[in-house]
């Protein structure tokens, strides 16, 4: 029998959950990504203390700080780091001598809900209301602006409003304790719209008595998200525990004390949340109205010991340089940020932070307004640097890069959808193949090592966008089933024959604890017939009073095993349907609605599913390989050959078709017969 662990032992174990990796995965098993076992043992000063569930239902220790930096917090005995709050609330179990389970949320705001879709969009619609108000009435109420200024203003808070309902994070939600939120990059901010281990506590209630927090704020602040939680928590019959703050209203809301308490709290933290945006844009307003910069100064601006920025003598020099030169290619035709380059490496002259000058640098150092001065925030131009230069030359500028922009072959607008297969396929280089289409030419998935030119050379390949889409999207819907099978692990039905296994145990349990108190209950129900009818056994009606008191006086333990058998039926259905693989995935059940998912969803599933796909060998023999990520998914798929012929100078490249595919003899015989 293995040893238990100790209290430091679980917290470690708690650190180390990945709550923001199961936020970001929805499909696949986020559960083991955020939450523990149940504990029913722990070791303390040596000793084996024993955890006992509470009619079959365990305690569960819910933790939240919101900002990486939090989660490594050691030693501060304030509550609110990670390994504080797990210290509190395991310890509480401890005492109480109660099997727990930990559910960690660490890393993710407290105003984000449950997976609920129609959830996810009442919080995103109240927070996109409040910055609306919020912004109206610091900056578009105010009669000092122009007609103009007030028009860009309201088209930037329009773009806000747009990115609170995608989910974005709301400036000062997170109150005065816990910080800042979260950094994630734009795209990932985009997944985590929910809070997983909060989403399966509340999917597992029936299983828990008693939760246990340090404090509300650590459950959420919206009251929205509070009412709907407090609902379940009535419904189940879980209490509350706070380790920090008394929670005890939370648990009888019969009281009108207590639901006046937890309406009035509630309200006070989102109240709260709308100070704190306001302060920040107040401000803002104010920093920008006083000539100081918001945000990151220009890499040409100093900051002095007062904090206002400095022009740089030699850095400014270098601007000034870059402009005369990107001017002076006017002279013998449109301008080119590439000749620019290269008089630059020429000259010796390094980048901002070391490196070459690339187009793109330059193209947003001519693009700042901070050569004239002004620095563009929430939608206006406000006059904050020391000028670099006049406001002809601003023009000069300004015109030359739009008639350049105007002369060259334009790229495609980028699609917000995505696209299938960025990132997913390698090229002989190493380097991964991006999507790439200009003008009316057909998309293509190029080598990001081609360079300018975008011509083919070896090792550096193309490919048909529109054939390997086709390909892939038709692979996804004739064989999902074989790639969630390969999800499908062993360890799930190991757990679902361990938990037939427990409650058979229970059960017999159950039974064996009546049958030795049967004549004890037998004798209760007796006397308690005699003391309250005064019945005795010459009674004609004596033996069917006697088994109806008896009745009475076992429901509780009847009820108990009626429960029990009837999660003991869900738990084989379950068992035997897994065992003839008749039960689906939480991935095949996702990929079903493959057909109808967005292009950027498509993307992320197979970024999930499969290893960057690798192009090997060379014309005409190239193939691609095929390897899932899941036990033995190197050898599921066979590769894809790719058909390339040679087209003038360069390689054409198709994959080829699925029917042949798909007919790959030593393939799927083995899988779908496996």
């Amino acid at each position: 029998m293995e040893q238990p662990l100790t209290v430091e032992e679980i917290i470690r174990i708690g650190t180390e959950l990945q709550p923001i990796e199961a936020a970001k995965n929805p499909a696949f098993r986020y559960d083991r990504l955020c939450t523990t076992l149940v504990y029913r043992q722990v070791l303390v000063d040596g000793k084996v203390v024993d955890l006992a569930l509470k009619d079959g239902r365990h305690g569960a220790a819910y933790v939240r700080v919101s900002t990486p930096e939090q989660r490594s917090y050691e030693g501060q005995g304030d509550g609110f780091s990670e390994p504080d709050q797990l210290d509190r609330v395991i310890n509480f179990f401890v005492r109480k001598e109660m099997a727990f389970q930990i559910f960690s949320d660490c890393g993710l705001s407290g105003s984000l809900p449950t997976a609920d879709a129609t959830l996810v969009e009442k919080l995103a619609l109240k927070k996109a209301k409040m910055y609306k108000s919020v912004f109206t009435a610091v900056f578009l109420d105010n009669r000092k602006y122009s007609a103009d200024e007030i028009a860009g203003m309201r088209e930037y808070m329009e773009l806000e409003v747009a990115r609170l309902l995608k989910g974005g994070v709301l400036v000062g939600e997170e109150g005065l304790v816990d910080a800042e939120p979260p950094k994630f990059r734009a795209q990932e901010r985009k997944q985590v719209q929910f809070r997983p281990a909060l989403t399966i506590l509340l999917a597992n209630l029936p299983q828990i008595h008693t939760l246990a927090i340090t404090d509300m704020s650590r459950l959420t602040r919206s009251d929205t998200l509070f009412s709907e939680i407090s609902d379940q928590l009535e419904k189940h019959e879980v209490t509350v525990e706070g380790v920090i703050e008394s929670l005890a209203w939370i648990n009888d809301k019969e009281q009108l004390g207590s639901v006046l308490t937890a309406k009035v709290l509630s309200v006070v933290s989102e109240f709260k949340i709308r100070e704190v945006l306001l302060g920040t844009l107040r401000g803002s307003l104010a920093r920008l109205e006083s000539g100081r910069p918001y945000g990151t100064c220009p890499s040409w601006f100093d900051h002095s010991k007062d904090g206002t920025p400095k022009l740089n003598p030699e850095k400014a020099a270098i601007i000034r340089h870059i402009i005369e030169l990107y001017l002076q290619q006017d002279e013998g035709g449109e301008g080119s940020f590439h000749k620019v380059t290269t008089i630059l490496a020429n000259e010796n002259i390094r980048a901002p932070k070391g490196g070459a000058w690339n187009t793109s640098t330059i193209t947003n150092f001519l693009a700042n307004p901070a050569l004239i001065g002004k620095q563009k925030v929430f939608g206006k131009l406000w006059p904050v640097y020391d000028r670099l230069i006049d406001d002809e030359t601003w023009h000069r500028i300004r015109e030359k890069v739009e008639r350049r922009s105007a002369n060259i072959p334009k790229y495609t607008i980028k699609n917000p959808e995505g696209y299938l297969m960025t990132g997913l396929i390698r090229c002989q280089c190493g380097k991964l193949l991006g999507w790439h289409q200009r003008g009316t030419e057909r998309p293509q998935y190029l080598c990001r090592s081609m360079g300018a030119a975008r011509r083919e050379t070896a090792p550096h390949i193309t490919l048909s966008a529109n054939d390997v889409d086709a390909f892939f999207n038709d692979l996804m819907s004739r064989r999902r089933d074989v790639i969630a099978r390969a999800f499908r692990s062993d360890e799930d039905l190991a757990s679902a024959r361990r938990d037939v296994a427990r409650i058979e145990a229970e059960i017999a349990t159950i039974v064996q604890k009546r049958a030795s108190n049967s004549a004890h209950v037998r004798e209760a129900a007796e006397k308690t017939v005699l003391d309250a009818y005064g019945m005795t056994e010459s009674d004609q009606a004596y033996e069917e009073t006697v088994v109806q008191a008896q009745a009475i006086l076992e429901r509780d333990s009847l009820r108990e095993e009626r429960r029990l058998q009837d999660d003991l039926r869900s738990q084989r259905r379950r068992l035997a349907a897994m065992i003839s693989g008749e039960d689906r995935s939480a991935l095949e059940k996702q990929l079903v609605c493959w057909p109808k998912m967005t292009t950027l969803e498509k993307n992320r599933y197979l970024k999930k599913i499969f290893e960057p796909f690798e192009v090997l060998d060379n014309p005409p023999d190239e193939r691609m390989t095929v390897h899932v990520k899941a036990p033995g998914g190197t050898d599921l798929f066979p590769s894809i050959k790719i058909r390339a012929s040679v087209r003038g100078t360069a390689w054409t490249r198709r994959l080829m078709d699925m029917d042949e595919y798909l007919q790959a003899p030593w393939y799927w015989t083995s899988i779908l017969n496996g």
